[in-house]
């Protein structure tokens, strides 16, 4: 009876044993990935573009600069959005957009930019941009006093092993939710209440599944292996008492 008992109280221990150990690893697992930091920063980080007055013909030239500071590589893209304004100022004004080899990204208008494709930056390294900005020189009367303020928003995710070339972008709620860096544009007449006006947010974490609760499984047949030896053993006890 004795040395039965023995070998339950053994049984019972090694099984505690077990199960601090898969929860202290998972535990381990958990720390380690969460110190992995999604972060991107831009220069500038407030206004881009912040004019009035303009004419016919003008054109603005701005350095804009996308570095990651995380631990993660990544890929982002670059997309635009109206705030407020006229929108047929914003969909008239022509943007460009230039790598730092001076290779042309995006050329055409302001309200046909969908954002360009996802472009690649590891751990530490930046993307140096030239964002130009053109009132139109066939512009007419129509647009004089006409005003438009909107964002230019930076995006960004944890590069996967393959980026495939339709990886697929957020949609326009994830992307009000998503919002990086912003630029303000302003143009014609004098200055309203939303000059100046600007869209900032932290960087969101990309969404992964959700994982398979492989601990519980691994506690669940522990447990119940542990209740079937135990009946078992029950069993011959009783058997032998008799």
């Amino acid at each position: 009876m004795k040395k039965h008992l023995r070998h339950i109280f053994l049984i019972s221990k090694a099984l505690v044993i077990m199960v601090m150990m898969i929860s202290s690893i998972q535990y381990h697992d958990k720390v380690f990935a969460d110190s992995d930091n999604l972060s991107i920063s831009t220069t500038p980080d407030q206004v881009i573009f912040d004019v009035n007055n303009i004419k016919p013909g003008d054109w603005f030239e701005r350095e804009f600069t996308v570095e990651n500071d995380g631990d993660l590589d990544i890929v982002y893209y670059i997309d635009s959005r109206m705030i407020n304004g006229s929108e047929k100022l914003y969909n008239h004004m022509n943007l460009t957009i230039k790598d730092s080899s001076g290779d042309v990204l995006y050329n055409g208008k302001l309200g046909d930019y969908k954002g360009l494709e996802y472009r690649e930056l590891a751990i530490g390294e930046k993307d140096e941009l030239m964002l130009i900005a053109e009132f139109p020189p066939e512009s007419g009367n129509e647009y004089q006093g006409l005003k438009t303020n909107f964002v230019i928003r930076v995006n960004a995710r944890e590069e996967p092993i393959d980026v495939p070339e339709d990886i697929e972008k957020p949609d326009e709620q994830d992307r009000e939710q998503d919002d990086l860096a912003s630029g303000v544009g302003d143009s014609g007449g004098d200055k309203d209440s939303t000059d100046g006006e600007q869209v900032k947010g932290n960087s969101a974490l990309p969404q992964t599944g959700e994982q398979i609760p492989y601990l519980f499984y691994i506690i669940g047949g522990i447990f119940l292996l542990s209740g079937v030896t135990l009946y078992l053993i029950t069993r011959r006890l009783a058997r032998d008492h008799k």
